[in-house]
């Protein structure tokens, strides 16, 4: 075979070879359909209210880590992906609702919506997706709000660890790195692995995190040993902890998985038309997000949850 030929068969042979490092999982209604956005932009104002813990982090903190949470993302799929997130400074109080005005709201004094409705105390953060469930139906899977709760009951967040110790029996976690894992979710990514763990406000029988990854590969279970891939990616479940260490601060990281996640979900060839957003002082000329009810299949809507948890390293395997 000629030098010219055997070039071209090595160039064939690595233009067939699938991207190994792909295997990312994505959220789904309950129908199965894949979590996707309709609109090239998403959003984010967080509440007002903030992180009201004593000794809590100001508003001002929370929206820098936010802007450094979405920027994470933007500048690892700006080349591949339509999609921007935008961070809004907190203007107003929000709630975790399905009103499609994504927003990230702490939970101070009890960890749930209530006390009848609480959380794993080990989650450090959970978000809820909104999305249109019609089996069959375009619309199946369609996002129409997604919003993030963080634990401020039993952990201590901060921008910088060096400089905020842990309030009494809380563990410290990165702000950054836990958004940046919250925002996976919010565009519609789910775990590297499958955990046993649940919700209460969860609407899906099962588990919504699919049993295939991109590849078509059962997603596996979360206390096997697993390999760096899975466990390094932002989108793995837990944070482990050594005395000393700062929760999910290696989140801040987006690795290729999460980026090839959101590039195939979110194509830069296929961008739509519509960015919408909120203008909060009655200024005109700008289209704002439709309430979750005029949205389509908004009749049929399932909710479902991703959460950060808390794992000791004594828990897991690699």
């Amino acid at each position: 075979m000629s030098f010219r030929a055997r070039v071209v068969a090595l160039c064939l042979a690595a233009l067939s070879v699938p991207r190994l490092t792909d295997a990312y999982v994505r959220s789904r209604s309950c129908a199965g359909a894949p979590a996707h956005w309709p609109i090239r932009c998403l959003i984010f104002s967080p509440d007002i209210r903030g992180d009201q813990a004593e000794d809590g982090l100001t508003t001002e903190e929370v929206d820098d880590a936010l802007s450094r949470a979405m920027n994470n993302w933007n500048s690892k799929i700006h080349d591949c992906s339509y999609m921007v997130l935008i961070a809004n400074p907190a203007t107003r109080s929000l709630e975790a609702v399905a009103d499609g005005r994504p927003t990230i709201v702490f939970r101070n004094e009890v960890w749930g919506r209530d006390a009848k409705h609480a959380y794993d105390p080990g989650a450090i953060a959970i978000t809820n997706t909104w999305m249109a469930n019609r089996p069959g139906h375009a619309s199946d899977g369609q996002i129409i709000d997604a919003d993030i709760q963080m634990n401020a009951v039993n952990f201590t967040f901060a921008l910088d660890p060096n400089t905020r110790a842990p309030r009494p029996a809380t563990n410290i976690a990165d702000l950054e790195g836990t958004l940046t894992h919250e925002l996976g979710h919010v565009l519609g990514l789910g775990h590297t692995c499958t955990t046993s763990v649940g919700n209460p406000d969860a609407d899906c029988v099962r588990d919504a995190e699919q049993s295939v990854d991109e590849l078509g590969n059962p997603v596996p279970d979360c206390n096997q040993p697993l390999p760096d891939k899975i466990t390094k990616a932002t989108m793995y479940p837990s944070a482990t902890t050594l005395p000393g260490s700062t929760l999910a601060l290696g989140m801040r990281i987006v690795t290729d998985d999460d980026r090839n996640g959101v590039c195939d979900v979110y194509p830069i060839d296929q961008t739509p038309t519509a960015c919408y957003g909120y203008i909060e002082q009655g200024a005109c000329g700008f289209a704002g997000v439709p309430e979750a009810r005029t949205w389509p299949a908004a009749a049929a809507l399932a909710i479902v949850t991703g959460a950060l948890l808390l794992y000791f390293v004594r828990r897991r395997a690699s």
